[in-house]
């Protein structure tokens, strides 16, 4: 499967996923909530400050939403690579009038303008290789403010054999008290086709060599992880 395939095949996924995503979420990401809400109180700004924020993988706007609930006074560009996706988030955030969408795969993404905080929830991991995450990492580190933030809540891989077998027992384990047998099967099948993700300590190397400061991890369980960093 070459990179356009590829990516093709991850659209297609999301746009089937996204009528039923939110339903979805919280059977088959551990402590999915725990997770949205580590990452969003690790962002060190004042609620009534007007930020510039830049979500990258949208989805259905879960994360977005959250951001207006603790910055009101937020201007968000939400970026996804779904169509569905965006008209979900349109919809579950239908009052606001200061959020921008954009219908794009964000790794092709062109940053215009500089932001206070750069944003992602379960979609970095899709980055093809080693390279391909680092140097996105630099293009995010470019596009923000001195100062600014960047935030990411992911699924890493395990640092050993051991570790990555662990990690997946716990989270088939953790989908079978709520899914179903041939549910579980599809979605390790998109997992094995559609994720690559890597072990947290490589994120953590990674936006230490480009520059980040104050690299930290606020949360993690077994695979998913909440870090980030100060530009």
């Amino acid at each position: 499967m070459n990179n356009f395939e590829r990516t093709q095949m991850i659209q297609d996924t999301f746009n089937d996923q996204a009528k039923n995503y939110d339903k979805q979420m919280s059977k088959i990401i551990p402590f999915y909530l725990d997770m949205l809400d580590a990452l969003i109180n690790a962002i060190p700004f004042e609620s009534k400050k007007s930020l510039k924020i830049c979500e990258l993988g949208c989805g259905t706007g879960n994360v977005t939403l959250l951001l207006k609930q603790k910055f009101p006074s937020s201007k968000i560009t939400c970026v996804d690579m779904s169509e569905n996706m965006l008209k979900a988030a349109k919809t579950k955030l239908n009052k606001y009038s200061d959020i921008t969408y954009i219908l794009k795969d964000f790794d092709k993404l062109k940053f215009t303008g500089k932001f206070d905080l750069i944003i992602s929830s379960l979609a970095l991991h899709h980055l093809e290789t080693d390279e391909n995450k680092k140097q996105f990492y630099q293009k995010i580190y470019a596009a923000l403010k001195k100062d600014g933030v960047f935030y990411n809540a992911d699924v890493t891989k395990g640092a050993t054999a051991y570790l990555e077998k662990m990690y997946l027992t716990q989270w088939i384990e953790f989908m079978q008290m709520q899914l179903k047998d041939e549910e579980i099967k599809e979605y390790i099948k998109i997992r094995n086709r559609s994720d690559i993700p890597v072990s947290l300590d490589k994120h953590i190397t990674w936006l230490k060599e480009i520059g980040f400061k104050n690299v930290d991890v606020v949360w993690k369980y077994y695979a998913g992880t909440v870090y980030g960093a100060i530009k």
